[in-house]
């Protein structure tokens, strides 16, 4: 149990926001392969999977050896995957924009866009947040001190 704490109080809020990321990705990706289908759109498009998948491995990666670039990275494929949903959904959305057959959006693709855009904004913060050469863990006082 110590060694938890201590795992967990050694670590940065860089890395608990990187959690966050993998989570809301894989939240993301989850709701999209139950219900990413609709009247508009038949099959699942792999513009879609690739990025989300890409997203939570690089996310994982990160958790276990932190790069500040592959956290950049993780954000570019997050931000591929939200275009990519809203591209292969604009059929949808034009429908809805034009009131043609008085369909409203599905739940789940607001679903999908948040957690997309919330894995993007947390994957962001945490590269921005991360130092180089800090590896996810806090600086200690004797580090600095050479610094």
């Amino acid at each position: 149990m110590n060694k938890i704490i201590g795992f967990l109080k050694e670590r940065s809020v860089a890395y608990f926001i990187a959690a966050a990321s993998v989570i809301c990705g894989l939240v993301a990706f989850i709701v999209y392969l139950a219900a990413g289908t609709n009247n508009f759109v038949t099959t699942h498009s792999p513009t879609v999977i690739v990025p989300l998948v890409l997203g939570m491995v690089m996310g994982v990666f990160s958790l276990v050896k932190t790069f500040k670039l592959v956290l950049l990275a993780q954000y570019l494929a997050y931000l591929y995957a939200l275009v990519s949903v809203f591209i292969v959904n604009i059929n949808l959305i034009a429908n809805l924009a034009y009131n043609v057959d008085g369909s409203s959006f599905p739940v789940e693709f607001f679903v999908i866009v948040i957690f997309a855009a919330l894995a993007m904004a947390c994957s962001l913060a945490a590269g921005i947040m991360t130092k180089y050469g800090q590896g996810g863990r806090r600086r200690k006082k004797e580090e600095t001190a050479n610094v």
